[in-house]
């Protein structure tokens, strides 16, 4: 069992027939039945059940079922009841694979399918902007104030370098969460 991307429940199931024969989706002889997974009936949702693989022979083959759900709940514990249709084949019938299969379709069987699985909500994060302003200064003063007092021009005037001149740097983060403006200086020198 496992949850897809979508919250969706994916419950994959191997089954091996006690019968000569195989278990088959559906029959041409018996169309108003199919093979299917039941949710509980407390659960608003159905599930699609597909055969994924299954053994080239009538002696007890294995096959390999998916059933996923068609909407994602928070719960899906409960009853489930796997309700396969087998299709016997008599004694001397060699196995051959073709569609529909060469066999005796029955009524489908009930398997009863426990299961207890919750999904945990994820948390929505907040969600912040992340402004970021990188400074190279050549005055002190200006690269010691606060960056919601400094001016535009002055920083502009304060960007031009000579050879003898020192170099002050500072990376500005400016993080905001709605009204609110958070100032983190981090300072390199």
């Amino acid at each position: 069992m496992s949850l897809d991307d979508s919250g969706r429940l994916v419950i994959d199931i191997t089954t091996q027939a006690k019968f000569r024969g195989q278990f088959v989706m559906q029959h041409p002889d018996l169309k108003q039945y199919m093979s299917r997974l039941v949710p509980p009936a407390h659960l608003e949702t159905h599930f699609s059940l597909e055969l994924l693989w299954s053994a080239s022979t009538w002696e007890g083959p294995e096959q390999a079922w998916r059933a996923t759900s068609t909407y994602s709940l928070p719960d899906y514990t409960g009853e489930y009841k796997l309700e396969l249709m087998a299709c016997t084949a008599p004694q001397a019938q060699a196995y051959a694979a073709v569609d529909p299969p060469a066999c005796m379709p029955h009524h489908p069987q009930a398997f009863p399918l426990p299961l207890a699985i919750q999904q945990s909500h994820r948390p929505v994060p907040l969600v912040y902007t992340l402004n970021t302003v990188f400074q190279l200064l050549n005055t002190p003063n200006l690269f010691l104030q606060d960056p919601r007092e400094v001016d535009n021009l002055q920083v502009r005037k304060a960007v031009f370098f000579t050879c003898i001149n020192k170099c002050y740097k500072k990376i500005r983060l400016l993080i905001e969460r709605r009204e609110d403006l958070i100032f983190i200086p981090i300072v390199c020198v």
